[in-house]
């Protein structure tokens, strides 16, 4: 929960003044744990998408773990 707050916090700062190192550490956090998690594979397939698509949109670039 504690990442998932920490890139709530620094999504909501202007652009200017966000860590992009951050955030794609928070974002990173949160994709390993979505594979760590794999309750459902469509639930995570979907948590997963949606990390990708919030970093897209902040303009971070996010490896899939395991992706060289």
């Amino acid at each position: 929960m504690i990442d998932l707050e920490d890139i709530e916090t620094e999504i909501q700062k202007p652009e200017n003044d966000r860590n992009p190192k951050k955030l794609k550490q928070r974002l990173m956090a949160v994709l390993a744990a979505a594979g760590v998690a794999a309750g459902g594979i469509s639930q995570v397939t979907d948590f997963a998408s949606k990390a990708i698509d919030l970093s897209n949109k902040l303009g971070i670039e996010l490896q899939l773990p395991g992706s060289p």
